[in-house]
Protein backbone atom coordinates (compact mmCIF):
# COMPACT_ATOMS: atom_id res chain seq x y z
CA UNK A 1 0.00 0.00 0.00
CA UNK A 2 2.76 2.70 0.80
CA UNK A 3 4.60 1.77 -2.29
CA UNK A 4 1.50 2.36 -4.72
CA UNK A 5 1.77 5.95 -2.78
CA UNK A 6 4.69 6.42 -3.33
CA UNK A 7 7.12 5.48 -0.74
CA UNK A 8 10.73 4.44 -2.41
CA UNK A 9 11.37 1.77 0.41
CA UNK A 10 9.21 -0.20 2.85
CA UNK A 11 10.16 -2.67 5.45
CA UNK A 12 8.47 -6.36 6.26
CA UNK A 13 6.45 -6.22 9.17
CA UNK A 14 9.03 -8.00 11.54
CA UNK A 15 9.35 -11.58 11.53
CA UNK A 16 10.92 -14.34 13.70
CA UNK A 17 12.78 -16.69 11.23
CA UNK A 18 13.58 -20.23 13.27
CA UNK A 19 12.34 -23.47 11.27
CA UNK A 20 9.59 -24.33 13.51
CA UNK A 21 7.95 -21.12 12.85
CA UNK A 22 8.72 -20.80 8.88
CA UNK A 23 5.68 -23.06 8.72
CA UNK A 24 3.32 -20.65 10.30
CA UNK A 25 -0.09 -19.00 8.29
CA UNK A 26 1.57 -16.04 9.54
CA UNK A 27 4.93 -16.06 8.87
CA UNK A 28 4.38 -17.28 5.29
CA UNK A 29 2.00 -14.17 4.79
CA UNK A 30 4.91 -11.87 6.19
CA UNK A 31 7.51 -13.71 3.88
CA UNK A 32 4.98 -13.20 0.46
CA UNK A 33 6.87 -10.61 -1.54
CA UNK A 34 5.79 -11.90 -4.69
CA UNK A 35 4.81 -9.15 -7.50
CA UNK A 36 6.48 -6.96 -4.54
CA UNK A 37 9.05 -4.70 -6.52
CA UNK A 38 12.83 -4.46 -5.54
CA UNK A 39 14.26 -3.06 -2.76
CA UNK A 40 12.91 -5.33 -0.44
CA UNK A 41 13.24 -4.92 3.24
CA UNK A 42 12.79 -7.73 5.62
CA UNK A 43 12.93 -6.50 9.59
CA UNK A 44 13.55 -9.42 11.63
CA UNK A 45 14.66 -10.22 15.80
CA UNK A 46 15.84 -12.18 18.37
CA UNK A 47 18.37 -11.89 21.49
CA UNK A 48 21.19 -14.66 19.86
CA UNK A 49 23.73 -13.43 17.74
CA UNK A 50 23.60 -17.00 15.81
CA UNK A 51 19.90 -17.02 15.25
CA UNK A 52 20.00 -13.62 14.20
CA UNK A 53 22.70 -14.41 11.66
CA UNK A 54 20.68 -17.55 10.46
CA UNK A 55 17.55 -15.43 10.36
CA UNK A 56 19.64 -13.13 8.09
CA UNK A 57 20.80 -15.42 5.61
CA UNK A 58 17.19 -17.19 5.24
CA UNK A 59 15.48 -13.87 4.93
CA UNK A 60 17.95 -13.15 1.77
CA UNK A 61 16.73 -16.53 0.33
CA UNK A 62 13.38 -15.07 0.65
CA UNK A 63 14.19 -12.29 -1.78
CA UNK A 64 15.46 -9.75 1.17
CA UNK A 65 17.94 -7.13 -0.34
CA UNK A 66 17.80 -5.06 3.08
CA UNK A 67 18.06 -6.84 6.23
CA UNK A 68 16.86 -4.32 9.21
CA UNK A 69 17.42 -6.11 12.56
CA UNK A 70 14.51 -4.97 15.48
CA UNK A 71 17.13 -4.25 18.59
CA UNK A 72 13.90 -3.96 20.51
CA UNK A 73 12.78 -0.37 22.51
CA UNK A 74 14.61 0.37 25.89
CA UNK A 75 11.51 2.39 27.13
CA UNK A 76 8.97 -0.09 28.86
CA UNK A 77 6.19 1.73 27.49
CA UNK A 78 5.86 3.97 24.34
Amino acid sequence: MCKSQGAALTTSEMVVLPNHLLGTNKSKYRLDFKGGTAPISIQISGSNALELAESAQKAVKFGAHIIDINMGVLQKSL
